[in-house]
Formats: structure tokens, sequence, C-alpha cells
């Protein structure tokens, strides 16, 4: 029986495909829904990718996406420019500007050192941001890199660099606990941060690390978020000051931030998963991920990334303490 193909078709369906997520019957749908726009809708669609490419570059001082000379952020003259904010991505950046907390600035790595897949210092915005610091009067600067192997020895990296120049370095409090698992079975697509409602001794339970992540998961109750299935141990000393280890917990997060969030789960089968927990002074924060299911062969895919890195891993550790 001949095999019915439409040579277009498949094309726009391996162009689908190639994007972080999309397995083949994604793309197919995803296909066939452009198929069924009108000819204006699908001009529109077209001009909007043209026009995205043409018209988005780097800012000339953080380099973050923009269609100016300067982004929004680095053009407002009320944010804190003596303070800068070291992300991997744009994306982590919006991320760290949805918590309307951070009155910085920032500067964007596009990516992290990785010599396994062949990403140097040089291919990052390291010099930029070197030259922004003798171009200005910076007091901080904070690496916010992921909490990787990889944004590890990229924050370490720079951190030596900036070291002669008299600059105060910090690191980003990540994970007292972290989901590793949450990240072997979810494609992490965003990442937000939320306050929790905490009480009795459960703080002093997690400055210990006594919580467990795995299996945790999000969900919106009548416009309020609330995180399931996450373990905080009974505090030692805690007696009658213990609650439940597995009883749901509020999150805190805008009303506006939520609703969308669950709009975007409801409608396109993503899942909400906390990531970490971390201090923010003498506040906990969850970090929470906009995450989607990957196949087996994607959890395959990571087990022998992981394994290869191993001696990085032990290199990063020795150079730490070294």
């Amino acid at each position: 029986m001949a095999q019915y193909n439409v040579a277009p078709l498949e094309r726009l369906v391996e162009q689908f495909e190639r994007m972080p997520g999309i397995g083949h019957k994604t793309a197919q749908r995803l296909a066939y829904y452009v198929l069924n726009l009108s000819k204006t809708q699908a001009d529109e669609l077209a001009n909007a990718v043209v026009e995205a490419h043409t018209k988005i570059h780097y800012c000339s001082r953080c380099c973050n996406l923009t269609d100016r000379e300067l982004c929004p952020v680095c053009a407002n003259e009320a944010r804190d420019h003596s303070q800068i904010c070291v992300v991997e991505t744009p994306r982590d950046a919006t991320a760290v500007e949805n918590t309307h907390e951070y009155k910085g600035v920032y500067h964007v790595l596009h990516g992290s050192i990785s010599p396994l897949n062949g990403v140097g210092p040089d291919d990052l915005t390291i010099k930029q941001l070197i030259a922004r610091l003798g171009e200005n009067e910076v007091a901080e600067v904070i690496m916010a890199t992921n909490p990787t192997v990889e944004g590890d020895a990229t924050a370490l990296y720079i951190s030596k660099l900036l070291k002669p120049m008299g600059v105060k370095v910090t690191r980003l409090a990540y994970g007292i606990p972290v989901g590793k698992k949450a990240r072997h079975d979810y494609f992490v697509e965003e990442s937000y941060e939320a306050g929790i409602e905490l009480c009795g001794t459960e703080v002093k339970s997690i400055r210990q690390g006594r919580v467990n992540l795995k299996d945790s998961w999000c969900s919106v109750d009548k416009g309020e978020l609330f995180v399931n299935g996450m373990h905080i141990s009974p505090f030692e000393q805690g007696n009658i000051f213990n609650r439940d280890p597995m009883r749901v917990r509020k999150l805190l997060m805008h009303k506006k931030e939520i609703n969308r969030l669950f709009g975007i789960v409801k409608q396109t089968g993503y899942s909400l998963i906390p990531l970490s927990l971390y201090f923010k002074g003498s506040r906990v924060k969850v970090q929470v991920g906009l995450c989607k299911g990957k196949k087996l062969y994607d959890k395959r895919e990571d087990m022998a990334k992981r394994a290869a890195k191993r001696d990085m891993e032990r290199a990063i550790k020795e150079q730490r303490f070294s």
C-alpha cells in the first residue's frame, strides 16, 4: 500500500519537531493547526517569526534581548545600576523579574561553560560583563547561574575573574533540598519564585536540609497555589510544635501570575513542579517549574550526559576546596 505523504506538510512537522519538548505527535498537531489558519492568520504568524529574527537583538549593555539600543531595564534610571544579576538566559532574567523584588540590573551570558558541549568562556558574554565593570561603578555582582555542574563552573570562573577587581561577588542561594527527580522526569520550560506558608518548627527542619521534594507537585485551587507531597521531617526538639510532615502548604505568588500559569497548565498539559527550596534572607522561597514530561529516550540521554559529567564535577569540587 502506497504511503500518503505531503512534502510541505512533512517539512512543517519536521520544523516543529526541532523545538525543545515537542514530540512527533505534538508537531503534527501544530502543523495541522497552522494549515487550518486563514491566509491572513498564516501571514501574520510568518511575519511575526521573521520580524522577531530581524528586529530583536542583544542589548548593547546587558546582552538581554531587545528591539532597541538598550533594554527597558538598562534604560530605566530608577533601577540600581550598581548591582548586576548574572543569569544564563533571557528567560532566567524574566523569572527573576517576575518576582517583583529585585531592583538591580542584569547581565545575560547566553549559556554556561560546558566543555562536553564545546562551550567555553569565549562563547559567552563574559568579556562584555568585564567591560561593564570597568566603565561603571558596580558594588555587587550576583551570580544567578543555574544550580547545575555547568552553572556552578561558570559562577566559579567568573568569580575568580572578578576577584582582583575588588567587586563583591555573591552566589544566589540555591536549594537546600533540590528536586533532582523532577529535572530527570521533566523538561523545565520556565521557573518562578514563590513564598511558602510554614508553621511551627518547619523552618528549623528546612535549615537542617530535612526536606524531600520527590514526587511533590503544585496545584491551583480557587485561585491559590499549593504544594502537595512535600515532606518536611519533624524537628527533633519540636515536640508539640511539629506539624504533619506531608501537609499541603500554600505558596505565595501574585494572583495574576497564578491565573496565567493555571491557564497554561490547563490548556497545554504542562505541570507545575517544585524544583528547590532556598533561603532569601530569613525567608524560605520555592522555585516552581513549568514542566513538561520527558519521554523514555529523553531520560536515557540525560543519564548518559550525567555519567559523562562525573569527572567534570569531581574537578570542580577539587577546585573549590583547593
